[in-house]
């Protein structure tokens, strides 16, 4: 018994040391819980400042309302990349073009305005803005002409809803109806409703592809065809090439300087009496260019300097059609934009 006590009592020391000694060591600490990833927001881009150019002709153009910021994955150059005034005012003149063996020189004078009537959001899953676009334009030389009016009106209230997806699609759906004819034509016959359908596609957030068609049902060209592509490889510089236009913006701070190629084709409603016609169409390509600067914090103008090219005047009623060639010629524009 008295052998087996110190053998004991060593035991109980040696383990009272090693419990002492782990005390004393450093503990490894534990590793950092991994924070969990956070989500990656889709990068936003500001709406850039308005380049010269209108919605519905390559005019004028003004200061845009601030508008929100949109996420790259909705983002469209045909949308968000050329901003328009809420309002603004436009003066065109056309210098006499030579109508050959049928008569001497027609010139013309345009008065054109834009008009912001309504910008809804989320309406059923998209955007609708609602616009006045009138556009006055007085033969101020009919060049002997006995079938040219004297004053046609083109008043349309356009309708644009548009709805974007996050895997680069876009859709718009579109209408225009209002007033196409002459001032003394004034019956049923000069109401219309262009309509227009369009798909979109972003394959990059500066670059957007569109196709698409206008119906305009009763006019000389049923079918307006609405395509082509937008980039914008910088927040400097935009370029749109297709149908009916093509616009190249080029943004250098005070000062915005651009140049379009446009197709305008229009039908009009005219009177018909005294065996005279019953509809003209117009229809020429712009080339031009201008330079939009602004002046104060609420207001910008715009220059506009080109030529009107393969310019043709059909007409078309119970007596036959006719058409008239007319020789090119040069117009110069003026507009003024605002936000009120």
């Amino acid at each position: 018994m008295r052998s087996r006590l110190p053998l004991t009592c060593a035991a109980l020391a040696a383990a009272i040391t090693a419990a002492a000694g782990w005390e004393d060591a450093p503990a490894t600490p534990a590793p950092a819980p991994t924070p969990a990833a956070r989500p990656v927001a889709p990068a936003a881009r500001p709406v850039p400042p308005p380049p010269a150019a209108a919605p519905r002709r390559a005019s004028g153009s003004g200061i845009a309302r601030p508008q929100p910021v949109v996420f790259d994955d909705f983002y469209v150059p045909y949308f968000d990349a050329v901003r328009v005034s809420d309002r603004w005012f436009g003066l065109s003149y056309l210098f006499g073009s030579d109508a050959g063996a049928a008569g001497g020189t027609v010139s013309t004078m345009e008065l054109e305005g834009h008009f912001l009537v309504g910008d809804y959001r989320n309406v059923a899953g998209g955007d609708i803005r609602l616009n006045i676009d009138p556009m006055l334009m007085l033969f101020t030389d009919d060049g002997g002409l006995n079938n040219l009016p004297t004053l046609l009106l083109d008043i349309p209230f356009d309708v644009q809803w548009v709805w974007r997806f996050v895997n680069g699609f876009s859709l718009e759906l579109g209408a225009a109806p209002g007033i196409y004819g002459d001032i003394e034509a004034f019956d049923f016959s000069v109401f219309n409703a262009p309509l227009r359908g369009c798909l979109y596609l972003s394959v990059l957030p500066e670059l957007a592809f569109r196709v698409g068609a206008e119906a305009r049902f009763g006019w000389d060209r049923v079918v307006m065809p609405l395509a082509g592509l937008s980039w914008e490889p910088a927040d400097n510089f935009y370029l749109e090439v297709g149908v009916p236009r093509s616009l190249a913006v080029l943004r250098t701070g005070p000062a915005d300087f651009y140049g379009k190629v446009e197709w305008e084709n229009t039908t009009y409603a005219l009177s018909g009496d005294d065996d005279k016609p019953e509809d003209l169409t117009i229809d020429d390509w712009r080339v031009g260019g201008g330079i939009s600067f602004g002046v104060g914090d609420d207001v910008r103008l715009s220059f506009e300097l080109g030529l009107v090219l393969d310019r043709e005047f059909r007409t078309d009623g119970d007596s036959g059609g006719a058409r008239l060639d007319l020789d090119d010629s040069v117009y110069f524009g003026i507009f003024i934009g605002s936000r009120f």
